[in-house]
């Protein structure tokens, strides 16, 4: 199904220049960005799911961390993904689809557990929610 008409303006907005949007079918995340220009998005993704993998992806370019010499944490670059594609998407009035966040969440409490450093606590905070201490 991949991105939803109605969300196309959207999408020419964010998209980051000279990239091209590709639809591929993956088995594992759904989407990414690569230093070949381009954006991809798993075509079984649909409607607002689809709208923020593909603007998340959209904040990993925008954000600089598909460049070679970025220095920085995986789960660090993921939340800043993240952060972007639920600010864009409010912005935009588009309602942030609950499952997505929470499946996001979830990878992301998996990236603090195998991290090598300290993570930061807004990151903790928006991981786990209340139980944040515990994974100081």
């Amino acid at each position: 199904m991949g991105l939803d008409v109605k969300y196309l303006s959207i999408f020419e907005r964010h998209k980051p220049k000279g990239y091209a949007y590709k639809e591929k079918r993956m088995s594992k995340y759904y989407a990414y960005a690569i230093n070949d220009r381009a954006i991809y998005l798993d075509p079984r993704l649909e409607g607002r799911d689809a709208l923020y993998t593909f603007l998340h992806e959209c904040g990993h370019v925008h954000l600089r961390h598909c460049h070679a010499g970025a220095n920085v944490p995986e789960w660090r670059e993921e939340y800043e993904a993240d952060q972007y594609a639920i600010n864009a998407m409010r912005a935009e009035g588009v309602a942030v689809p609950r499952e997505r966040v929470q499946w996001r969440k979830r990878l992301m409490r998996v990236l603090i557990e195998e991290a090598d450093e300290p993570v930061d606590e807004e990151v903790l905070r928006w991981a786990y929610g209340r139980e944040w201490r515990k994974h100081v």
